[in-house]
């Protein structure tokens, strides 16, 4: 009981951290990818795998992106490589660990392995730029 209770006020303490207007990590879904697409917003598609060594290197920098302010207005959706492989079809996603962003409908970048966290920093920093002239 005493394991539970300090796994609790753990996972309080996180999201007592976490700023109310933080980015958040969503599982895909195709309308709040539409309605993210249809607003505007820049969006980041994360293909992800529980077993992939690359992904759990990803994780803490993506994590921090989420937290940072200057984020938040990112939707960030993950797409689970076991189970949406009708979706990566559609997509043309391949592997694992791969990064996609989005500013509105348009397709921005893509990015397949990188662990650098300041590459995935500037990686998924461009899907906030304004859009150039």
């Amino acid at each position: 009981m005493t394991r539970l209770r300090m796994l609790f006020t753990v996972l309080l303490l996180f999201a007592a951290a976490v700023p109310a207007d933080a980015a958040s990590l969503q599982p895909f879904t195709p309308g709040v990818f539409q309605k993210a697409q249809q607003a505007g917003k820049p969006i980041v598609l994360d293909v992800w795998a529980s077993w992939c060594p690359t992904c759990k290197q990803q994780e803490p920098t993506l994590s921090q992106i989420l937290a940072d302010p200057e984020f938040a207005d990112l939707v960030f959706l993950r797409i689970d490589f076991d189970k949406d492989k009708a979706l990566l079809r559609k997509l043309k996603v391949q592997q694992q660990s791969t990064l996609i962003t989005y500013r509105g409908a348009k397709e921005i970048g893509r990015s397949t392995g990188e662990t650098d966290p300041g590459a995935l920093r500037n990686f998924v920093a461009k899907a906030i730029e304004p859009p150039p002239s």
